[in-house]
């Protein structure tokens, strides 16, 4: 196991975390009510890309920042995508 490859999959989960928290803060200086659900399937979400990136090696040869930011971009656009699906299948 490679410890570089380990840390840029840390810092793709971590890129996933701090959107899950900026959505938190969204809903928290909002006034809405906060949604723990939502916020574990971000977390989950996260986990899961960072693994897939891990076990991949898509991740190889990332600086700290690429990982972070792509790890945040990966987790948002399959947040996006996966929603879309839901409301295109549930109307």
């Amino acid at each position: 196991m490679d410890a570089v490859a380990v840390i840029e999959a840390a810092l793709i989960f971590l890129g996933g975390v701090s959107y899950a928290l900026a959505g938190y803060l969204k809903s928290a200086a909002g006034g809405e009510g906060f949604n723990p659900r939502k916020m574990a399937a971000t977390v989950i979400l996260s986990g899961i890309v960072s693994a897939l990136n891990y076990l991949t090696g898509a991740a190889e040869g990332m600086g700290p920042a690429e990982a972070y930011a792509s790890g945040t971009a990966e987790t948002v656009l399959l947040e996006y995508l996966s929603k879309a699906l839901r409301r295109l299948y549930s109307s």
